[in-house]
């Protein structure tokens, strides 16, 4: 049993799942945001809130995702998924 959030405790199962939905909302605001603005943006932040509320921490640490961009691509760690 994982503890997220320090209100909820997950399964493994669950857990590896709550890190893939982060990943994927991330990922498809990036998209979306490079879709209307022809790149990525420099940092997460511009993506709040037009195609994201807020950005989720990181369901491994709790802490910011890492995310920076590389050859016109993107970098997003958001830390080891069980």
């Amino acid at each position: 049993v994982f503890v997220f959030d320090r209100k909820e405790t997950f399964s493994t199962a669950a857990y590896s799942q709550r890190c893939s939905i982060v990943k994927s909302q991330i990922i498809f605001a990036l998209k979306c945001y490079r879709a209307e603005h022809g790149n990525y943006p420099e940092k997460l932040a511009e993506l709040v809130p037009h195609y994201l509320a807020k950005i989720p921490p990181s369901p491994t640490s709790g802490r910011n995702i890492n995310y920076h961009l590389k050859n016109k691509n993107f970098i997003l760690d958001i830390g080891k998924i069980l």
